[in-house]
């Protein structure tokens, strides 16, 4: 994309997707400040990626010394609340499997809890920080003049955000979030490569975000690769979650062991808390193992579908043949 040059009518698209994004952004502060309901986190870091996304998209449309600040200032709110959303989701998982698991775990899974809290506390003083520093340096408000600017000088000259060349833009940007996602498509059968089908996941979510960002150009709202893509991403992230709590849970153990020792000057008081921790440790690894086979499933069944490359050739059919791209994929 990088050598693509948007006309007005692709800016313009790009101008109104961006500005939707920072009202949906603004809309959550409030109750994110406020820290009574998780959901208000949730909706706001993932607003806060997509309007990530959409500026490295729409980036030849926009100044790009402006670009480079604005997605510092989205960067630093989206990695403050990503912290206070991973912890919510453990959370809310861990308040679960509490409720159904043995009386001998409880002491330890109720551990886990009261640390995650405490942690969950610290992070919101960061969420805050950085809730105030994107008020203190207005980019929400710098983003939003800008752009509404570039939508009346857009309507002034006739754009319009539904003309062929913004199809065949949208039609460039997916194909090659695509391209990126079908690249880790050897690692499905290795369910050892940890980094790799992390990286796939994000590389799912990107696709996704990118197809709704377009679908409304295309007349089936390419509903089938969406679903596909979502159901890619929700499996890869539920693999995801389990190789972390597998890293995190040892980690914890021995802080608990440790604080046993020093507080107690013995690890008697620990031992309780031992039948938690291998629970939880027990389930992550079932859970991993019946998900990947949940995973490889589902990829079998796209590929024998053709999913993917039903997707490549109606996307490849919006680009005009003098292009020269209609081999790329």
């Amino acid at each position: 994309m990088a050598n693509e040059h948007p006309d007005v009518h692709i800016c313009l698209f790009g101008a109104d997707a961006l500005q939707a994004q920072l009202e949906a952004l603004a809309r959550e502060t409030d109750g994110v400040r406020a820290s009574e309901d998780i959901e208000f986190v949730h909706r706001m870091r993932v607003a806060s990626r997509r309007l990530r996304g959409t500026l490295s998209i729409f980036t030849p449309c926009l100044p790009r010394k402006r670009v480079e600040g604005w997605t510092r200032a989205i960067r630093r709110i989206t990695r403050a609340l990503g912290e206070a959303r991973d912890t919510d989701v453990q959370l809310e998982w861990l308040l679960q499997i509490d409720a159904g698991a043995a009386p001998r775990a409880h002491a330890g899974i109720g551990r886990v809890m009261l640390r995650l809290r405490q942690g969950r506390e610290r992070k919101q003083t960061r969420v805050l920080a950085a809730l105030d520093r994107l008020r203190d340096d207005r980019t929400v408000e710098t983003m939003s003049d800008y752009l509404r600017r570039q939508m009346v000088t857009a309507h002034l000259v006739g754009a319009d955000p539904e003309a062929p060349s913004v199809q065949a833009w949208a039609a460039r940007v997916i194909l090659a979030r695509l391209e990126d996602f079908l690249m880790y498509e050897p690692y499905v059968s290795q369910p050892e490569r940890l980094t790799e089908l992390h990286a796939m996941r994000i590389a799912a979510k990107h696709l996704r975000y990118a197809m709704q960002l377009f679908a409304s150009l295309f007349p089936d709202g390419l509903r089938v690769p969406l679903q596909a893509a979502r159901t890619a991403q929700d499996q890869l992230g539920v693999l995801h979650d389990c190789d972390v709590w597998a890293e995190e849970l040892p980690r914890l153990q021995e802080k608990e062991r440790v604080r046993s020792l020093d507080f107690y000057g013995h690890a008697r008081a620990f031992t309780r808390l031992l039948p938690g921790f291998t629970f939880l440790r027990e389930d992550r690894e079932a859970q991993r193992a019946k998900t990947y086979t949940d995973f490889a499933a589902f990829w079998k069944k796209s590929v024998r579908d053709r999913v993917w490359p039903a997707l490549g050739l109606q996307l490849h059919a919006c680009l005009p043949v003098e292009t020269g791209v209609e081999d790329e994929v």
